[in-house]
């Protein structure tokens, strides 16, 4: 039972950088959308 199973590992590795990519790409949407969303917000208060 002790040995590491590359075929095991393998998709778990795979998984892992898909749901980071997915978790990034959020991110990356969520980021543009308060900029965005802030852009006339503070042209508003600050002008």
């Amino acid at each position: 039972m002790g040995d590491c199973n590359p075929a095991f590992t393998s998709p778990f590795i795979y998984l892992l950088l898909a749901t980071a990519c997915i978790v990034f790409a959020i991110g990356e949407q969520i980021d543009a959308a308060i900029i965005v969303g802030f852009a006339p917000i503070n042209v508003a208060l600050f002008p």
